[in-house]
């Protein structure tokens, strides 16, 4: 499978070859005596099973693929939590795959809730009613002469999404790898996104162990048209942490060719590593089955496999197909 040859051109082995990567490899070769050892990789996917994310579908392919040439996952992700599940998937992930769970803090959450508990707090000190919603604050219809605090609180609210909401992963998750990478001692490392804070996981890790590193773009980080920081400060920290990321990638993994001239010509001098892995399907896990039509003859079905959000919608769609 395509996306594999990333990963072992980064630990330095040929696709075909998953034996001869670095020096350890050449000095195995040398002794006869020794078996081959097989490709470790370290794997920071927040979506993996049984957690039922679109994005898990992908990080999982790579891992059973991966497995099927020779090469053992270490998996770094969360707990399913509050996340749709669907423990079928589970049967689905290798035997040899470690799977480290770890939890992450939601401090957006945590600090809205110290922000409004003490809001609370004041205002029933001064008997006075609160003017305006969140809502209303946080998209600035607030021009009292509190406008500036309330600017702040916004700045602070977005600065906890920034670059995702799941920030308050970055310091478990970093913690759990380094021990991973102690105990697995993996030729490389790869991350996967979104969510954003796993490449700087996958940052962190790779400067503080000095493995290869593979960041994969499952959707554009800056230019994101579903992603609105609201300040230009946070934009440009936003941009430059992404920058950071691709530029010490040792491979930069996109899923659309759009995606990767984009990526490239916003940081030029990341073309000779950055690499287009379309999404796709296993052939084999269609073969035993047979076509099944539950409607009538004569009615007419469309699907739509995924999800509408933010500005995307089915209405103009919806109003073509009434006056075709």
């Amino acid at each position: 499978m395509a996306p594999s040859r990333a990963i072992l051109r980064s630990a330095g082995c040929l696709p075909g070859d998953c034996v001869a990567f670095g020096v350890n490899a050449v000095n195995r070769s040398q002794d006869t005596k020794l078996p081959p050892r097989r490709l470790r990789w370290l794997c920071i996917a927040y979506a993996f099973p049984p957690i039922n994310r679109s994005g898990t579908h992908r990080t999982l392919g790579f891992v059973q693929h991966l497995d099927r040439l020779g090469a053992d996952a270490t998996v770094l992700t969360v707990d399913p939590g509050q996340e749709p599940t669907d423990h079928v998937l589970l049967g689905k992930v290798p035997a040899s795959t470690q799977v480290i769970r770890t939890q992450w803090a939601n401090l957006h959450a945590q600090v809205k809730t110290m922000v409004d508990g003490r809001a609370s707090m004041n205002a029933s000190e001064r008997q006075t009613p609160q003017s305006s919603s969140d809502q209303q604050e946080l998209n600035g219809d607030n021009h009292s002469r509190n406008h500036h605090p309330r600017s702040l609180r916004e700045w602070v609210s977005r600065a906890l999404l920034t670059p995702d909401s799941r920030i308050g992963w970055i310091p478990p998750a970093v913690r759990a790898g380094l021990r991973a990478v102690r105990r697995s001692q993996p030729d490389v490392i790869y991350s996967t996104s979104p969510y954003m804070s796993a490449h700087l996981i996958g940052l962190i890790l790779a400067r503080w162990t000095h493995k290869a590193w593979v960041a994969d773009f499952r959707d554009p980080w800056s230019g994101n048209p579903f992603r609105d920081l609201g300040f230009d400060s946070l934009k440009r920290w936003d941009a430059w942490l992404e920058s950071l990321v691709v530029r010490e990638a040792s491979q930069v993994v996109c899923t659309t060719p759009t995606m990767t001239n984009d990526l490239c010509r916003r940081h030029p001098g990341i073309a000779d590593k950055c690499v287009t892995i379309l999404n796709g399907f296993d052939r084999d896990r269609f073969t035993d089955l047979q076509p099944e039509r539950t409607a009538g003859a004569d009615e007419f079905v469309l699907i739509h496999c995924g999800q509408f959000y933010g500005p995307r919608s089915p209405k103009v769609w919806f109003e073509a197909l009434s006056r075709a």
